[in-house]
Parts: structure tokens; C-alpha cells; sequence
């Protein structure tokens, strides 16, 4: 009942991949917004045809979510996470491996080389200057804060085989819908 719109999306097919909160201030939110639209035994990530523009962005928040205001993003593809970081850093999470860091909070981004295709979703702070950062099938990149290094891949077995399987599925949907 006392619900009220405060982010949406630059389309009807884009919503909220996640939020996360500022370590050390918590009225300041950070989120990633996604469009994507599932159809039938396809599915799409961007934009509504390959030359259409997504309405995919990344989104900030100074007053717990009363109002946000959206980051320049730093590529035009889809973001899955945004993590802010302890040391004041924010990472911004994406399709195909894409990590970008900014150090002054979304205004300006710098690309750090993740060494995957995978889809990366969410990450966290392990202390110590060490952030997990985790992707599609399981994969686990850890790293120094701003590098991710795939030297060390944990790939869960629980999860590995159902992973394989709907990755198959998936991409047999990119393929049949021209992605």
C-alpha cells in the first residue's frame, strides 16, 4: 500500500539486476539496471534489434533511494552489478567479462581486464584488499581491488552441471535469435 516508483528503467523491458549499498555511507545506493527480454525460446540482452541502442544503465543514490541520478556509463552494454568498494572505489559489473572501476563514485571509468567472456553478476569484499567477484556457471574470480586475476577459478560442482547445460541452452537461444 505505500509503495511508490522511485527508479525505472529507460524502457518497459529494463529493471533493476541489483543494488548494492555503500559501505561507509548507507544512504548512498548503487544500482544496475538491465534490459533484457525473455520471448518464447529466445532471449535478448540490449537493446531491441542488434543496431538498437539498450537501455541498460547504472544508477545512483545519495538520499537511501528517494531520488537517483544516472552514471555515465562507461560502454554501451548491459551491467549485471555494482560494487562499492571500502577504499572508496565503485566496480561496475557486465556482459562478457566487461569490469570497469571508478574512483570518484560513477563519474569516470576505467576498464580492468577480467580475462573472461563469462557474464559477470555480483561481487563482494573479502578484506585484505581481496574482492570475489562471481559470474555465470559458477565462476569465481579473485583479485586485488581493481585486477582480477583467473588464475584462480573455483567453479562450484553443485551448480557446474546445470550450469553447462542452461549456458547450452542459452546460447542456443543467442544463436537462433541472432544474437
Amino acid at each position: 500500500q505505500t509503495w511508490k516508483l522511485v527508479l525505472r528503467g529507460g524502457n518497459l523491458s529494463t529493471g533493476c539486476a541489483s543494488m548494492d549499498m555503500d559501505p561507509k555511507s548507507p544512504d548512498t545506493l548503487f544500482a544496475a539496471m538491465w534490459d533484457h527480454r525473455r520471448k518464447g525460446w529466445t532471449f535478448r540482452s540490449g537493446g531491441e534489434s542488434a543496431a538498437a541502442p539498450s537501455a541498460s544503465g547504472l544508477y545512483r543514490s545519495t538520499d537511501g533511494g528517494e531520488s537517483w541520478q544516472a552514471l555515465e556509463s562507461p560502454y554501451d552494454g548491459s551491467f549485471f552489478g555494482l560494487l562499492p568498494l571500502s577504499d572508496g572505489g565503485l566496480l561496475a559489473l557486465g556482459l562478457r567479462g566487461h569490469v570497469f572501476r571508478s574512483d570518484d563514485r560513477g563519474k569516470s571509468w576505467t576498464s580492468v581486464a577480467s580475462g573472461t567472456e563469462a557474464t559477470l553478476t555480483t561481487g563482494r569484499e573479502l578484506g585484505a584488499g581481496k574482492v570475489a567477484v562471481a559470474g555465470m556457471a559458477g565462476v569465481l574470480l579473485l583479485s586485488k581491488l581493481g585486477w582480477l586475476d583467473t588464475s584462480i577459478i573455483f567453479v562450484n560442482p553443485t551448480y557446474l552441471y546445470s550450469g553447462i547445460v542452461g549456458g547450452l541452452i542459452m546460447g542456443v537461444g543467442f544463436v537462433v535469435g541472432g544474437y
